[in-house]
């Protein structure tokens, strides 16, 4: 849904256009936190397998 759509909706709704953006901002923190929380468990992943493989690797 867009933002100008949400806007418009908020409008109608009777609430000022300050609470709606507000409550936008609160939406987008949480789905920041959300994504880069699922990219950070990826990198950890990514990281700990390549570690695994590297344990294998005999060093001269």
């Amino acid at each position: 849904m867009s933002a100008r759509f949400k806007r418009k909706e908020a409008i109608e709704d009777g609430k000022t256009l300050q609470e709606q953006d507000l409550n936008n901002e609160e939406v987008w923190g949480i789905t920041i936190v959300e994504e880069s929380l699922e990219k950070l468990i990826i990198c950890f992943i990514i990281g700990i397998s390549i570690v695994q493989q590297l344990e294998h690797v005999p060093v001269n």
